[in-house]
């Protein structure tokens, strides 16, 4: 899957989520909250990623960074 694909897919579970939670909330609304959850569940992911930095070697650990990286930049552009 590519990190545009990806970045979909994550957006598009948080928006279903949220426009059920509160089927009267602006589709603009809920676009904007939906970026702002996968990009948190991002930002967890690569905190994650720093804590185990030691127990990966530095080739996985640079490509799982790049790769995350280009992930929020995908949903950034959502």
């Amino acid at each position: 899957m590519t990190p545009k694909e990806k970045a979909k897919e994550l957006y598009y579970k948080y928006w279903d989520m949220l426009y059920e939670l509160n089927e009267r909330v602006i589709p603009d609304e809920i676009s904007e909250q939906a970026k702002q959850c996968a990009l948190i569940c991002v930002d967890e992911e690569l905190k994650l990623i720093h804590r185990i930095s030691h127990q990966l070697d530095n080739d996985n650990y640079i490509f799982i960074i790049e790769e995350l990286l280009e992930l929020k930049q995908e949903i950034e552009k959502l």
